[in-house]
């Protein structure tokens, strides 16, 4: 969960950063740079969340396989989605984006 959680902060801070004007670092690059140094950790929990999913199918059905991946998901979506907000409640747009685009 951890993978999807911290991709969601990538993701969302990427995002938020791409109005803010100024930057030394265009967003999509720093997600491009964060994507080819760490995707295949992403893209390994994918396929565990496809591979368990399938599991769950198989022997509860499809409704609990559906509902497991959208739990994991969704708790990876809050937990990052309440991280970045952190970042953008304390200090100034700017000053988030400089610091937020090195990951």
């Amino acid at each position: 969960m951890y993978v999807f959680t911290f991709t969601s902060v990538v993701v969302a801070v990427s995002k938020a950063c791409m109005m803010v004007p100024g930057l030394s670092k265009k967003p999509s690059d720093a997600f491009l740079s964060w994507y080819l140094r760490n995707g295949q950790y992403f893209e390994a929990a994918k396929d565990w969340l496809q591979y368990v999913s399938l599991q769950i199918k198989t022997s509860q059905g499809e409704k609990l396989a559906d509902e497991f991946r959208n739990r994991v998901i969704g708790k990876a979506a809050l937990a990052g989605g309440l991280v970045v907000k952190g970042f953008f409640s304390k200090d100034p747009p700017s000053e988030v984006c400089e610091n937020g685009l090195t990951f």
